[in-house]
């Protein structure tokens, strides 16, 4: 499983190069998942967890926090918002 990362320790193109292999590794993590029983599928679920808190984490130390508003809205509106544009 993986450890949390401190993106305050980070340089900014250090933190982008890790948040491109955390998104790597959340993603098979979410396929072993999803293909897994048992305590290998438990594990999985828990690296999946770590993986996207910091995929967040590392996000928000690059780009800033997500604004309230945003954050606010359901998976539609903001897809909605997007096609707007």
């Amino acid at each position: 499983m993986s450890a949390r990362i401190d993106p305050a320790t980070l340089s900014r193109a250090d933190a982008i190069a890790f948040r491109e292999s955390e998104l790597a590794r959340l993603e098979s993590a979410r396929l072993v998942a999803g293909i897994a029983s048992g305590p290998l599928k438990r594990k999985a679920r828990r690296a999946t967890a770590a993986h996207h808190a910091n995929v967040m984490a590392l996000s928000a130390a690059i780009d800033g926090p997500i604004p309230p508003d945003i954050a606010a809205m359901s998976t539609d509106d903001l897809m909605a918002a997007l096609s707007a544009e």
